[in-house]
């Protein structure tokens, strides 16, 4: 009788055993302890204030994020040259300076002024003779007394004097010269020297040329910028081309410390790769805001709030993801409200995100209707890492 009741009691010893095991498995641990896995309590979570997550569906409006550089705009640089050959005289500026429009920066002597005024003067002594002339030819014709021949020719020399001189007054003009010297044909005022001016207010960038300098059309004589005018020029990867297009708007921030976010927005896009980088340009039109000093070449991060396609995207909050530099992960769970929650670490790529949200690709499968630690996942991967 006492070994069958020996065998009754371990019998029910063995069923109790195998009744706590299970529901240690049913109420605790969702997956397989490995090293990739974690336990926790309910309090534990509490306490690192962490929360858990799911999947919904948003409509996202991708965060972009690029480098870029401040360029100056095509028209606030100026590469300053002569349209006549010559010899630099005198050079009234120096590297840094600012000057005004119109401002005398260099002065020339040139062979070629001299002659272009002579054939200016000789143009317009021919042309004054030959409206003489041609209106003589025209008094005759009206009373009948001319040859028509002659005065088909004296208006044909005519008109080619007046379009001569003209030609030669838009020559002189270009160069800087004041066709109203020469109003006095008797006693024209002949200059020897080409005067060089600043055709915009800026600040001389590069000065070429020194006093006795020879000098050809093609000599870059000095370089002029403003610094007022200035754009950005953002490089985004072609992955993101789909979400760009003018009127975007950008916010720029400075590599230099100290200069504060400026907003800025798309003014044109362009259409060509760069087969190098495999980047598209934007060029971002920006205020220069006041008591910042931002010049040309300063590198700069932008991020740009890209266009939405309309359509929903599986989406779990942004805070749900833990970046540890090399790749990102996420923790989840199949029963978040139980006492000890089993967490399982999967790694996942970034596929689209906004302000809050992010459209993710999991390396592996997610098990369907899962959550996923949301908040803190910090402390989670530093209890993680305890058990390593």
């Amino acid at each position: 009788m006492r070994k069958l009741y020996l065998a009754l009691g371990l019998i029910i010893l063995f069923a109790a055993c195998g009744d706590s095991k299970k529901t240690e498995e049913t109420s605790a641990v969702t997956y397989k302890k490995d090293i990739d896995s974690i336990t926790l309590t309910q309090q534990q979570l509490k306490g690192v204030n962490v929360k858990f997550a799911q999947f919904t569906p948003r409509i996202i409006k991708p965060i972009i994020h690029a480098n870029g550089v401040i360029k100056l705009m095509p028209e606030s640089k100026a590469e300053v040259s002569s349209h006549i050959s010559g010899k630099v005289e005198r050079i009234f500026v120096r590297e840094g300076m600012f000057v005004q429009k119109n401002q005398v920066l260099f002065s020339i002597s040139s062979f070629d002024v001299l002659e272009l005024q002579n054939e200016y003067v000789s143009a317009k002594n021919e042309t004054e003779f030959q409206l003489v002339e041609f209106e003589r030819q025209a008094a005759l014709k009206k009373r009948n007394m001319g040859v028509l021949a002659d005065y088909q020719a004296t208006k044909s020399k005519y008109q080619s004097a007046v379009i001569k001189e003209k030609t030669l007054k838009q020559k002189l003009e270009i160069i800087g010269i004041d066709t109203k010297l020469f109003s006095d044909l008797t006693n024209p005022n002949i200059q020897k020297t080409l005067d060089i001016k600043a055709p915009f207010s800026g600040y001389i960038n590069k000065l070429n040329v020194h006093a006795g300098s020879l000098v050809q059309t093609e000599t870059i004589l000095a370089e002029i910028i403003d610094p007022t005018q200035l754009q950005a020029e953002v490089y985004v990867y072609e992955k993101d081309a789909e979400y760009l297009q003018e009127g975007l708007p950008v916010t720029l921030n400075f590599v230099q410390k100290g200069i504060s976010p400026i907003t800025g927005k798309v003014l044109f896009v362009s259409r060509a790769l760069d087969p190098e980088n495999k980047t598209i340009t934007l060029h971002v039109q920006f205020s220069l805001p006041k008591n910042e000093e931002i010049h040309a070449d300063m590198n700069l991060k932008a991020v740009i709030t890209g266009l939405s396609n309309n359509k929903p995207s599986m989406a779990i909050p942004s805070t749900t993801i833990y970046d540890d530099g090399d790749n990102k992960y996420i923790f989840v769970t199949m029963n978040p409200e139980a006492n000890q929650v089993g967490m399982k670490k999967f790694r996942v790529e970034i596929l689209n995100e906004d302000e809050g949200y992010t459209v993710i690709k999991s390396i592996q499968k997610l098990p369907e209707n899962c959550w996923i630690a949301d908040n803190n996942v910090l402390a989670v991967e530093a209890e993680r890492k305890k058990y390593e």
